[in-house]
């Protein structure tokens, strides 16, 4: 695949205007009012959850029937309300026994992966994996041979499994599908037998011991030849028996070192199987026949850089791949032409492709897909195809599957429309559309515009508008919805869009300092595009709560830079072999012309933070740009690409080394691709705070040792926080919180912070 460089049109009509008047004076106050740390907690993305009713309807569809129910807020509380879809009525849910039979799918065991029929559920035990009868809950063991570091459905090493270790727990099965008739079971085998060891050292035990001990678990590095493998084998529920699927020796998941995701067909008969080699340049579509016992490659592409699935990894439906009925044809998702789009691939004919949707706009996510009235529809989510609106903001389309019919817009209203609800976890979401396709629930805001929630016809057609969204608590606490932006990045052609909050009780005249939320890493955005998310009441990209520190006198930027996902496929590889530099120039150029722009913004004290690749991107600001950053707060950043998974890759282009290959020729190794932060150590010229958990398994502490040890030997100061027996995901604790909001007073505002304020346990 060879991509165009693409021309972005500007699609967003720019805050501007006329310059304001020149302001004078820099807001710089002796002392921050534990008054405004109180209004800056009750703005806290932990605070605000229930200050706006009826944030959004999430249906539950009940059985096939298109009736659902949905839980909404009133002055009495939570009820339950169910809804005939045809009509749009509702009616209150005191059919308990109609309720009864919709809630055993809304609720289950996370640690066991029921079967369709729901007869049984597997679960993993001691690296085997077991099923257990859920009518007399009696247990038999489905494999025989599984062992430590080769265990069925076992998490690999990179996953979270830390906290496991320390109290002993069982993990849920990872890469296991039923077979929709529910008598085979695939799973995935974790081969880990041949990856290094990984020690971390547990100094607070759970059980309270004085001694520390050692927690290990087998953890491929970039740069290692020796990476986890995840066969796959079908079992027989009924015989045991089973069968290892042939597939290439390099088919992974989509995130690298994950086993292949799997789609069965609905007669059971055949799985497909979604294979990337492990730097994503290649995916091939492998058909495997149970029967015949046959594997074939039915689909295949290739690219210069890497590919994707799905514009985004977080907070998607994931790949967008569909068998369609038969198993002879299937929708998916490429950037052939420089934009993520669908093509309708033959899968028996020798695999003609035809493409769907085109033009310079992008597919998110495929939503549903019904073949019911001969031709078929594919409905899905798409950003930029509407002008003069937010690129950034989803719309719901369709596009029929034969014929030469233009894409239909179902969602006209000039707003954000969210038709999936995200999972607990970053990873995953689920469609709001019914499972006959007839029908969907759509929830639209705008950054100042509370959610209104939609029941429409597959057809786009609204039948009745379900909740219009309450946020007068919310904004009794002060809240204000930040303003939306463009600018140029530092090409000086390409449109970038952020957002940036004022400070609260802003004054004429007065310049106030600036503080920027970053991310920037290549699978998510962080930009809020609705109201839920620029509030916090949805977070965003693990980071939210980007207006609590205008209540301490700061006005906030965040930008969504090039090297992101949601545009061209050529905005997207910016930073590809390049990922050490960040595009940090754009977050620079951004900066400078939002100063140019808001006379109240204080360009002379700015800060940035960010946590885990945020943390990186922060760290690096201070480090290349000290005439421009001048205080930071870095967490859980990975500041040495040494210690990487292999799947990053993907973003980062193989690693390089002084003998040529891409793989470390010894455990000192240094990819000489790949600047470290400790190479820039020497740079720092501000007051960084670099935050970490001791137990972190995103971005492993070592990598955060080697600035500490770096900025050591260059004899600079610094300040650090190390926390004890946390892991990656610490950022809505209430310490880390009150010492970033001190850190950025004292620092950055020159201001002195309440004595003594404690924030309260969430």
């Amino acid at each position: 695949m060879r991509v165009r460089q693409a021309g972005i049109v500007l699609a967003w009509a720019c805050i501007a205007g006329p310059p304001e008047a020149a302001a004078q004076e820099p807001y710089a106050p002796e002392q921050v009012t534990r008054a405004a740390y109180d209004q800056a907690a009750s703005l806290l993305s932990q605070n605000v959850q229930g200050t706006v009713r009826n944030v959004e309807v999430v249906p539950h569809w009940i059985g096939d029937r298109d009736e659902f129910w949905y839980e909404r807020d009133t002055d009495r509380g939570t009820e339950i309300v169910i809804v005939d879809a045809a009509t749009g009525k509702k009616r209150p849910a005191f059919d308990h026994e109609r309720l009864a039979e919709a809630l055993p799918d809304f609720a289950s065991d996370p640690l066991q992966l029921v079967a369709p029929d729901r007869s049984v559920a597997a679960f993993a035990r001691s690296h085997d994996v077991w099923l257990r009868d859920l009518d007399d809950g009696a247990e038999r063991r489905l494999s025989q041979d599984g062992e430590e570091h080769f265990g069925y459905g076992a998490l690999p090493g990179w996953s979270a499994k830390l906290q496991l270790l320390r109290q002993g727990l069982e993990a849920p099965l990872t890469g296991a599908s039923w077979s929709p008739d529910s008598a085979k079971l695939l799973i995935s085998r974790t081969d880990e037998r041949k990856v290094g060891a990984y020690p971390y050292l547990d100094l607070l035990p759970a059980d309270g011991s004085a001694r520390p001990r050692t927690l290990e678990k087998r953890v491929a590095l970039i740069g290692d030849r020796e990476i986890p493998r995840f066969p796959m084998f079908v079992f027989d529920v009924a015989s045991g028996a089973s069968r290892q699927v042939p597939l290439p020796d390099d088919c992974f998941g989509e995130l690298g070192a994950t086993p292949p995701q799997a789609i069965w067909t609905p007669d059971s008969r055949r799985i497909f199987f979604l294979c990337l080699a492990p730097d994503a340049s290649r995916f091939e579509l492998v058909r495997y026949d149970l029967a015949s016992g046959r594997a074939a490659t039915v689909f295949e592409e290739e690219a210069d850089s890497f590919l994707d699935l799905n514009h985004s990894l977080y907070r998607s439906m994931g790949a967008n791949v569909r068998v369609l009925a038969g198993g002879s044809r299937a929708i998916t998702f490429s950037q052939r032409d420089g934009w993520g789009h669908l093509y309708l691939v033959d899968l028996e004919g020798g695999g003609d492709v035809r493409q769907l949707t085109r033009g310079e706009w992008v597919v998110h996510d495929i939503v549903a897909v019904d073949e019911s009235d001969g031709a078929g529809f594919v409905y899905f989510t798409a950003g930029g195809r509407e002008p003069d609106r937010n690129p950034y903001w989803r719309h719901v389309y369709r596009v029929p599957l034969e014929g030469d019919a233009e894409v239909e817009l179902l969602t006209p209203e000039p707003a954000d429309h969210a038709v999936t609800v995200a999972a607990p976890v970053l990873i995953g979401a689920a469609s709001t559309f019914a499972p006959s396709g007839r029908y969907f629930v759509s929830n639209s805001s705008t950054l100042d515009s509370p959610p209104v929630s939609r029941l429409r016809r597959s057809d786009g057609s609204v039948i009745a508008t379900l909740e219009r969204a309450d946020a007068g608590e919310l904004f009794a606490r002060g809240y204000e919805p930040p303003l939306p932006f463009s600018v140029k990045a530092a090409d000086g052609e390409t449109d970038l869009y952020g957002v940036i909050y004022r400070p609260k009780n802003l004054e004429e005249g007065r310049k106030y300092p600036v503080i920027e939320h970053i991310y920037g890493g290549p699978q998510t955005n962080v930009v809020p595009r609705s109201f839920a998310s620029a509030a916090g009441v949805e977070r965003v990209g693990g980071q939210g709560d980007f207006s609590t520190f205008t209540a301490l006198g700061f006005a906030v930027v965040t930008i969504d830079a090039r090297g992101t996902p949601w545009r061209s496929k050529a905005f997207h590889d910016v930073m590809w072999k390049k990922h050490d530099e960040f595009a940090l120039e754009d977050h620079v150029a951004a900066l400078k012309q939002l100063g140019k722009r808001f006379a109240w913004l204080d360009m002379e004290r700015i800060g940035i933070t960010g946590h885990s690749w945020g943390g990186y991107s922060s760290a690096l600001a201070m480090l290349r740009y000290p005439e421009v950053y001048k205080v930071a707060v870095s967490s859980a950043g990975p500041y040495d690409y040494r210690y990487l998974y292999p799947p990053f890759v993907k973003w980062t282009g193989w690693p390089e080394y002084e003998d040529g290959g891409r793989f470390a020729p010894d455990a000192a190794a240094r990819p000489v691709n790949l600047t470290p932060h400790s190479a820039l150590a020497s740079k720092l010229e501000g007051k960084m705070l670099i935050v970490y958990g001791e137990h972190d398994e995103n971005s492993l502490p070592a990598s955060t040792v080697t600035l500490i040890d770096a900025l050591i030997d260059a004899n600079k100061d610094f300040d650090l926080l190390l926390l004890p027996n946390r892991d990656h995901f610490f950022t809505q604790e209430p310490y880390f919180i009150r010492r970033r909001w001190d850190y950025f007073v004292r620092h950055l505002l020159g201001a002195e912070p309440p004595s003594d304020y404690s924030l309260p346990q969430p």
